[in-house]
């Protein structure tokens, strides 16, 4: 993969290139000649920023000439988008641009490219991440899967071998056992498993694949990901450059003074990749911040001023469940040293994937925690003291996994629905330890298998009669919203259960129903 030290990096529509007279005197490093910019994903040219690209351009055709018609207007809302990504990382707005061929600042800037040099190559990176830690973790022993009865009990279970697409865990462990877990390295099979942990509660050897799954899939060579990306790897690569960058990140820009929050204090709220899930998942009428800005006014209202970290990075969950093990590591050294300047003796999460990563991973690499984890949910039924104005609906509750079987915590977010007057809380058929997943981890094959789990959960919510869909999970709600948007059948609507509680006792800035 080449990594380019200096100059911009220009993908040119190569029917943009013969309209112009002069051509841009680039290396092939440089110029990458594209059918028409509209094909080109706000992942692939965040990733050439990852790589070392000084800025990234694209250069199209003028919108009444092109060829492929939508060609500029794809290409204008992928460069809207990765202008507010790369301002939130501190790379700022300009490190992306969009330039069409009628546009009369097009052929200066591709003139003031005749005197670039060559790219010279960077040296490989180091493989040690310099820390002044060491991880402290004994990797879990691959040969504990030798434990293995061949009982069958994990696929009788699992929820992705149900959807009859042909994923097995008994044969993964199998496979592993009868011919090394080198033989998985390139297996696609390998990365099928969401990590729900349902197969956990039945396996007689008390297997854990949720515990496995990482240190099999770090056989992988970097770069050799069998695994099918979502979102053509932006997640991914947004989470690398978080672990890499030096440049401090521009994320608290969406407070505003209806959020009392500190500079230092005992609670700190950890608020995760949510700044980069806002502009990423709008179109599916998702705000993660608004559900952050919401549970600071609950936290206001307990009198709690939440410390938020400016520069904090990605908890890191789904590049160590990918088996990246160097950029996790990166993440989790600058988040705990970030949080122990803050004096902070409690993190507060709203992501449970989060929390499960600090409570049980970074607890193995690193130690004990110098802090207590709580989910929101936690701490607002303990010291939540609101009443709430009553709300005469019905809803339902979904489990999300890390923070049901991962980690126990089952009852506060009922409590907290069962202290709103009048509504009417149901069940679904599956809850608690059954609860199946929302179909999605780590942003890896969101394919067949996951939209057939996602529409069954949906539907087993429907038929409880629910109005709502409630979930504790940012994640989960932007999973199902997906699948809602393809579903017409199904009414049901979704709400992260902090945006349902401030809307409830008042403090909510949005009472707009999302799906």
């Amino acid at each position: 993969m080449t990594e380019y030290s200096n100059g911009p990096v220009l993908f040119a529509c190569h029917w943009a290139l013969a309209e112009l007279s002069e051509q841009p005197r680039l290396s092939p490093d440089h110029l990458k000649k594209v059918t028409c910019i509209g094909q080109v994903s706000a992942g692939q040219i965040l990733q050439v920023l990852e790589e070392g690209a000084e800025r990234v351009i694209l250069l199209g055709c003028s919108t009444n000439r092109c060829r492929h018609q939508t060609g500029p207007n794809i290409a204008e809302s992928q460069v809207r988008l990765l202008q507010r990504l790369t301002t939130t990382l501190g790379l700022g707005s300009e490190s992306v641009k969009l330039l069409l061929t009628d546009q009369p600042e097009t052929k200066a800037l591709l003139a003031s490219f005749a005197n670039k040099k060559k790219p010279q190559r960077r040296k490989a990176r180091s493989a040690r991440m310099p820390s002044s830690h060491e991880s402290k973790a004994q990797p879990p022993e691959p040969e504990l899967l030798r434990l293995c009865q061949d009982c069958g009990r994990c696929s009788g279970i699992c929820p992705v071998s149900r959807t009859g697409l042909g994923f097995s865990p008994r044969r993964l462990i199998q496979t592993s056992i009868q011919s090394g877990s080198d033989a998985l390295s390139n297996d696609r099979a390998l990365f099928a498993c969401l990590g729900c942990d349902l197969c956990a509660l039945v396996c007689p050897s008390e297997i854990r694949l949720s515990t496995l799954m990482p240190e099999l899939r770090r056989q992988n060579p970097p770069g050799a990901l069998p695994a099918t990306p979502a979102h053509a790897g932006l997640p991914h690569t947004l989470m690398r450059l978080m672990a890499r960058s030096p440049v401090p990140q521009n994320r608290l820009s969406w407070l505003d003074q209806s959020c009392e929050t500190s500079p230092q204090g005992d609670t700190l709220l950890f608020v995760g990749c949510v700044p980069y899930f806002e502009p990423i998942f709008e179109s599916l009428h998702v705000s993660p911040l608004t559900t952050v800005r919401n549970t600071i006014r609950l936290l206001n209202r307990a009198n709690i001023r939440p410390v938020l970290l400016p520069d904090e990075r990605c908890c890191g969950h789904d590049l160590n469940w990918l088996g990246d093990t160097e950029n996790f590591l990166r993440l989790a050294e600058q988040n705990l040293s970030q949080i122990r300047a803050s004096g902070a003796r409690r993190v507060v999460f709203l992501c449970p994937e989060c929390q499960r990563t600090f409570q049980l991973d970074y607890n193995r690499h690193f130690g004990p925690l110098e802090f207590e984890t709580w989910h929101i949910t936690q701490l607002l039924a303990q010291e939540l003291n609101i009443t709430f104005a009553p709300m005469k609906l019905r809803v339902t509750y979904h489990d999300p996994c890390r923070l049901g079987r991962h980690l126990g915590i089952y009852e506060p977010p009922r409590s907290l629905l069962r202290s709103v007057p009048e509504l009417e809380f149901v069940e679904m058929a599956r809850n608690r330890t059954q609860a199946t997943c929302c179909g999605g981890t780590a942003w890896v094959e969101c394919g067949a298998a996951a939209k057939l789990l996602q529409a069954e959960r949906l539907a087993e919510a429907s038929a409880t009669g629910a109005r709502l869909l409630i979930t504790a999970c940012s994640k989960c709600n932007i999973h199902f919203s997906c699948a809602l948007e393809g579903d017409s059948r199904n009414s049901i609507k979704l709400r992260h259960i902090v945006d349902f509680l401030a809307e409830s006792a008042g403090l909510a800035e949005n009472l707009q129903e999302r799906r």
